[in-house]
């Protein structure tokens, strides 16, 4: 037999505050708050500016974990409806079903499951979102513009979460569909729009952006058709002439500047006669100065046969001259719906992309019922018509009617 001492209270160290429980009240009282939306940052905020001298209690020493383990314990997060996640997210499609034409979801393929006349392997994930309001969206306005592009780092199994997006009469970016998948090739690609094009019909769109992979435009011409100007994503063309003028230029860093300068010369001028001048030229340079013949050749056979794709001068009258509505939208979701926290699971993203949705429908009810909330399009014409306003009209001179 073993003699065992039991202690009815604390041994080995005093009674302290930190080693205390919350209290039951004080439990209820933070789930109230995260009942009601409140974020952590401000809960530990109201927390800890309820301290009164003398009056120091357990509740003062809140912590994000405390938080996380209430939320459980009341089962507060409305994200999960499982602790598998895979498990939850089939729970939720299967839930979401239900509501028919509404349901968000449009296809649905969880891995391991086979999917008979797609071109998903066994293997293969992919969830499409589309909520009524952006089907609405899709109809009304990519006629005009569709700009799409992937992004990882939402999910911790590497799913690409690619976003179809257009631009609505204030100038502002409206994501019209979401796209959860293992892979963004031409294949998964094709599947997306087929699923979109069997939710609102075929789409006749005027331009189409998207990077320098050619899977989404060769997906969408199959599916939706040919789009009458196709462009280049801004940044991606930045990007890959950055790297390849390190990469491919053979000289020093001051020779590397003048290539660059050069090229965003190219790429800013908007006279179109100007521009094939200057493409000329800068050909001509390349191929005789020592040390730019490599990365002469490579934009020559890479960019300069197809420069209505990423030249300035091809994009007037369009309305994207850049890529920041893509941009906005990626980082709105990284930074205001996951906190700029890395998120792990796929069901709490599709939760942050349906808030999304839902906030960018009151924000255009805003702008459409109190015209309040200016966009940065908005201002910019607002700041044009100002300048216009100041120009002496002795300088102006009518070309023809409306010129």
């Amino acid at each position: 037999m073993v003699n065992v001492k039991f202690y009815r209270t604390h041994t080995g160290h005093s009674l302290s505050v930190g080693s205390l429980h919350l209290t039951t009240a004080d439990r209820a009282m933070v789930a109230e708050l995260i009942a009601q939306g409140v974020p952590d940052t401000t809960i530990l905020k109201k927390v800890r500016e309820s301290i009164q001298v003398g009056l120091f209690r357990r509740v003062h020493l809140l912590s994000k974990q405390d938080i996380r383990n209430i939320r459980k314990e009341y089962k507060l997060d409305d994200s999960s409806a499982h602790q598998d996640d895979a498990t939850s997210v089939d729970l939720w499609v299967r839930q979401q079903e239900r509501l028919g034409k509404d349901s968000p979801v449009i296809y649905y393929k969880a891995q391991g499951t086979e999917d008979n006349g797609n071109k998903l392997s066994e293997s293969d994930f992919m969830i499409v979102l589309m909520t009524e309001y952006q089907q609405k969206m899709a109809k009304k306005f990519c006629a005009e513009k569709v700009l799409i592009d992937s992004t990882h780092g939402t999910n911790k199994y590497k799913f690409y979460l690619t976003t179809l997006l257009t631009v609505d009469e204030f100038g502002t970016g409206c994501p019209v569909s979401y796209c959860l998948s293992a892979h963004t090739d031409t294949g998964s690609m094709q599947v997306f729009f087929e699923q979109i094009k069997k939710c609102i019909g075929n789409i006749k769109t005027k331009v189409f952006m998207s990077d320098d992979c050619d899977c989404y435009y060769s997906a969408w011409s199959v599916v939706m058709g040919h789009s009458e100007h196709r462009l280049l994503r801004t940044w991606h063309v930045d990007r890959a002439w950055r790297r390849n003028i390190c990469a491919k230029v053979n000289g020093n860093a001051m020779l590397k500047s003048t290539v660059y300068k050069a090229l965003k010369t190219l790429h800013l001028q908007t006279d179109r006669e100007k521009f094939s001048e200057l493409l000329d030229g800068f050909l001509t340079w390349c191929a005789e100065e020592e040390g730019t013949e490599e990365f002469g050749k490579y934009f020559k056979d890479r960019y300069s046969w197809r420069a209505h794709m990423w030249a300035y001068s091809y994009r007037i009258g369009l309305g994207l001259n850049t890529n920041m509505f893509l941009e906005a939208n990626h980082k709105t979701l990284k930074y205001s719906y996951l906190l700029k926290k890395i998120n792990n699971r796929v069901d709490k993203c599709i939760q942050a992309l349906l808030h999304r949705t839902r906030d960018s429908l009151f924000q255009r009810l805003i702008r459409l019922c109190k015209g309040t909330e200016r966009t940065t399009r908005s201002a910019e014409i607002s700041k044009s018509h100002r300048r216009g306003c100041g120009i002496n009209k002795e300088l102006i001179h009518c070309v023809e009617d409306g010129t």
